[in-house]
């Protein structure tokens, strides 16, 4: 097991296919635009790339402050690899080498419910959630726009800013960088999805939405005050119409009663002070955006 090295890229870019079955675009945006070698431990057998795993840098919120973590990112091992233990050892030595960078935690997105017995083998718990609230486009064009708001270009800046105000008081929610939700959206827009942002005398406010198979529209995530959101839900309408709406939001706040909560997201203390922080924190930490 090591750390990653330029020059790996097509390797890891194989592998990356292999694994995920995704577009030669989208696997060259992510190494063109987030990859860095120190951010991923590669598990080498004879040689050969057999497994990796990405270690993205965020924070969680904590009573008004933040504590560093890393996100497991596309974890994936090739297919005549599997089943050796291959990738428990690389979520263990992220672990360790998180400790050994001063981060709190560890977390993740399980891909499917199986997944979630999986990592939780590895000392992950469920511990993010979220509310699905679904709306059809009439009952969205029933609430009106208000005239007082108007889109504008996306400011990740702002975004990050925004995200913090909102997700600050939800101790344990996920803090992106500027930087991470510049790749969020670069890599939604590569599969047809859509940032939009408006600004008004309620302040700045976004969403990032996509297509579904099923032709509805899936807002990943949706950033605004209960005075903003006809207008931003109005716009979505615009831009990416469909029949039904779904709205990913965190389990308190906008829309308030409106879906059911359930799991998003699991976590790993990396230290025993970081364990006992979970208990002190809130009960439905939001994680929004899991780069995918």
């Amino acid at each position: 097991i090591a750390l990653a090295k330029w020059g790996m890229q097509p390797q890891l870019t194989n592998l990356w296919m292999e694994c995920f079955e995704d577009t030669p675009r989208g696997t060259k945006y992510f190494f063109n635009n987030a990859f860095q070698p120190r951010e991923c431990l590669v598990y080498l057998a004879d040689g050969d790339l057999a497994a990796a795993v990405y270690l993205l840098p965020a924070e969680l919120s904590f009573q008004g402050k933040s504590i560093t973590a890393h996100y497991i990112y596309a974890a994936g091992t090739r297919k005549k690899y599997r089943s050796r233990g291959y990738m428990r050892a690389l979520l263990n030595c992220a672990a360790y080498l998180g400790t050994r960078r001063g981060e709190g935690y560890s977390f993740l997105l399980p891909a499917n419910e199986g997944l979630y017995q999986y990592y939780a083998a590895n000392g992950y718990i469920p511990y993010f959630r979220q509310r699905v609230v679904r709306f059809s486009r009439d009952e969205i064009y029933q609430e009106g726009a208000s005239s007082s708001y108007w889109k504008v270009l996306p400011d990740y800046t702002k975004m990050a800013q925004l995200r913090a105000e909102y997700l600050f008081p939800n101790s344990g929610s996920v803090l992106w960088s500027p930087k991470a939700l510049a790749y969020a959206a670069g890599i939604q827009r590569i599969y047809g999805g859509k940032l939009l942002c408006i600004q008004g005398k309620g302040g700045f406010a976004y969403a990032l939405c996509r297509k579904l198979g099923d032709g509805s529209c899936e807002v990943v995530e949706c950033m605004c005050s209960e005075e903003a959101f006809s207008a931003l839900a109005t716009l979505i309408c615009q831009e990416s119409p469909a029949d039904f709406y779904q709205f990913r939001l965190p389990c308190g706040g906008l829309c308030s009663g409106k879906g059911e909560p359930s799991w998003f997201g699991m976590v790993k203390p990396l230290k025993e002070t970081m364990q006992e922080n979970l208990l002190a924190m809130s009960k439905d930490p939001f994680l929004g955006l899991p780069l995918d």
